[in-house]
């Protein structure tokens, strides 16, 4: 063997061995291909993972908000709801003090609660609503997030199927060219003897 290693770059054989530490190419190429692809699997798990703890509060709480649990629907709603019950006691102070006594003053005090209460109602459903869209939207999030995980995994294993095969391919056709190669050499030293 020559004591020069750039001699090595000029043998294909040589120049795989050479950059691989010993080991024959496509074999090194088929290991590293399949690190590549544990550590991309790995990756995925753990981004899956951490959007999942990131999820989850948010998850929980709009869990809680369209099963109309009260804690979480005041939650929600509280600054709305805080503003709904000021006008209508802002509403109800000036028809007391300023509406002319009478049948229609009484009538307008005795509708304002159902009024409220009703708004407070809407609110609440809007709030169920919205829930229920950003659950579905975080739903499908999700399940984007894990079917990109799932496509870069079936990508690496396609390219290590692939190095397989090229490997495979590449092992026949050595091992063909090494027979042509025995023939040629069986033709010459039989033809070599007769002559």
């Amino acid at each position: 063997m020559p004591t020069d290693p750039w001699s090595a770059l000029l043998r294909p054989a040589e120049t795989g061995r050479l950059w691989t530490g010993g080991k024959d190419w496509s074999t090194a190429s088929m290991t590293e291909l399949g690190k590549i692809a544990e550590r991309g699997f790995g990756a995925g798990t753990r981004a899956v993972g951490r959007a999942e703890e990131a999820w989850e509060p948010a998850l929980g709480f709009l869990k809680a908000l369209l099963y109309g649990d009260q804690e979480a629907v005041s939650q929600a709603i509280g600054p709305a709801r805080s503003r709904i019950i000021s006008q209508y006691d802002a509403a109800r102070k000036q028809i007391a003090e300023f509406a002319p006594r009478g049948g229609g003053r009484s009538e307008l005090l005795a509708e304002l609660p159902f009024r409220q209460a009703g708004e407070i109602g809407r609110l609440t459903q809007e709030a169920r609503t919205e829930a229920a869209k950003e659950l579905t939207d975080l739903g499908s999030l999700y399940a984007q997030l894990s079917g990109q995980q799932l496509g870069l995994a079936e990508s690496a294993t396609g390219r290590a199927l692939m190095a397989a095969l090229a490997k495979r391919e590449q092992e026949r056709t050595r091992k063909t060219e090494m027979g042509k190669s025995l023939g040629t050499l069986l033709a010459i030293m039989v033809g070599g003897t007769r002559g």
